[in-house]
């Protein structure tokens, strides 16, 4: 079911339900404080980001429309379909595309249109025919992370919808990470299997790899550091529903966290484990101090076990923290580093195209500075305002939120987006399709947790807690 857009009203103001009609809007919820109260209609946006996380997580990354090579992605074609959907949505209602948009997808409008001043430059001054079909499909990547922006902000108009697009990411994303268990312990990739209808696998390089004498879960991702960054985005929500949703029982929520949690440290992979450390540290700063302790003894406890039961790993682990400075991974970053200053100065302001300079070239492993020789300064300063505007929605929308799940929401998406930004600097990212296809969708919903806390026709979560209780007694009654 393709998602109505939620129009707001000529004033300025959303309408009440945000331009849902009566019959499409959803009751109240009281969250993680108890069970949600049916929903009349489920006409929004949620089933369509559920596909679409599908796509993202559960089909391999190397699965392509053949006819439609590189630009054939899966859930980059079901963005672009979510994309015309929202502006043939808003072009019903007559409301301009650019009308009321919100801090995030501003900040995306501002992002794409850096990328398409870089496209139109990079095709003024030619391009080989290679970085030419390359940058073709760099901005309908970009366009595509758009339209899932423009989604998750606009598509869902109440808590209890929200809730269920987050349990349904985290649900995938222990699916993810089972798959990752079960390749690290039989050391086969397990996807090969995996067969839709209309994909075939492209020209991307997939297979096992290792790392000494380890397997490195992978899970669908193309890379293990890909599949353990994308799992970082997905584990602070996941770590929210654990300690405050009820609407699962105990043991299913913990499951979650335990298998996107262990198979993001399986990925055997240093920036994966930086990754993990800010999530739970930030995570950590947001909690009272009893879930401080039990989440600092889950993790010892964690650690634990996999040195006991995978003997070697953990000194694996240790040689990869240890070797930073000699081996190549590092060194290669090294000498990236002072040959992105040379291209950069051809082109400093507005780069070469996203997605011009090709592996083949050089391998930088930062997506800061791939930003800058793709997008130049312009586009790696709109990258940023994107990102700090993701960050500005999770810590107001935290603020104006009560208490409880609703507050600990906002803290998930800053551990996210936080520590995505740092692991940007570790390996060029957005060329990677998982993490560009999760990342965005994060950031969408940053946005959507800023609105649902702000808007003056939203109910907060605690009294919503209230309204729940006072009907269920009146059922009783």
């Amino acid at each position: 079911m393709i998602p109505k857009a939620m129009p707001p009203s000529r004033h300025g103001r959303h309408r009440t339900g945000h331009g849902i009609p009566p019959s499409v809007r959803t009751s109240p919820t009281r969250s993680g404080l108890g069970r949600l109260k049916p929903t009349r209609s489920t006409d929004d946006g949620v089933a369509f980001l559920t596909v679409y996380l599908i796509l993202a997580l559960l089909v391999p990354s190397s699965l392509r429309v053949g006819a439609l090579g590189a630009a054939g992605s899966p859930a980059m074609l079901w963005a672009l379909v979510g994309l015309l959907s929202w502006v043939s949505s808003r072009l019903s209602h007559k409301v301009p595309l650019i009308w009321n948009l919100g801090i995030v997808p501003t900040a995306m409008g501002i992002f794409v249109g850096a990328v398409t001043v870089s496209y139109i430059h990079s095709m003024l001054r030619g391009v080989p025919d290679l970085e030419g079909s390359t940058a073709d499909t760099g901005l309908l990547r970009v366009v595509a992370w758009a339209g899932i922006v423009l989604l998750a902000h606009d598509g869902i108009d109440s808590w209890d919808r929200f809730l269920v697009l987050m349990r349904r990411m985290v649900i995938l994303g222990a699916i993810l990470g089972m798959l990752g268990v079960a390749q690290f312990v039989t050391g086969q990739s397990l996807i090969g299997w995996i067969s839709v209808p209309g994909l075939s696998p492209g020209d991307i390089p997939t297979g096992i790899q290792e790392r000494g004498g380890f397997v490195r879960a992978a899970g669908t991702a193309i890379h293990p550091l890909e599949y353990g960054v994308a799992q970082c985005l997905i584990l602070p929500v996941a770590l929210s529903l654990a300690f405050y949703d009820r609407q699962w029982r105990p043991a299913v929520r913990w499951l979650c966290v335990a298998s996107i949690f262990l198979a993001t440290a399986l990925s055997v992979s240093r920036s994966a484990l930086i990754g993990l450390g800010f999530v739970v540290v930030i995570m950590i700063l947001g909690w009272p101090r009893r879930y401080r302790i039990v989440s600092l003894v889950g993790v010892g406890a964690t650690a634990v076990v996999i040195y006991l039961m995978v003997p070697g790993l953990g000194g694996t682990v240790l040689r990869t923290f240890s070797d930073v400075g000699r081996d190549s991974s590092t060194t290669s970053r090294t000498d990236a580093a002072a040959e992105a200053q040379q291209v950069i100065a051809h082109a400093p302001y507005f780069g070469r195209g996203f997605g011009t300079f090709l592996p083949e070239y050089v391998i930088f492993d930062n997506q800061h500075l791939l930003s800058l020789v793709e997008v130049g300064v312009m586009g790696t300063l709109a990258l940023a305002l994107l990102f700090c505007s993701a960050l500005y929605c999770a810590r107001v929308g935290r603020r104006n939120a009560g208490s409880g799940l609703s507050r600990d929401f906002g803290q998930a998406f800053t551990a996210a987006i936080t520590s995505t930004v740092v692991l940007l600097a570790f390996f060029d990212g957005l060329s990677f399709p998982m993490v560009g296809n999760v990342l965005f969708l994060v950031l969408g919903l940053s946005a959507l947790y800023y609105r649902l806390t702000k808007e003056d026709d939203s109910v907060s979560v605690e009294a919503n807690t209230a309204l729940v209780l006072r009907d269920n007694a009146g059922d009783i009654g």
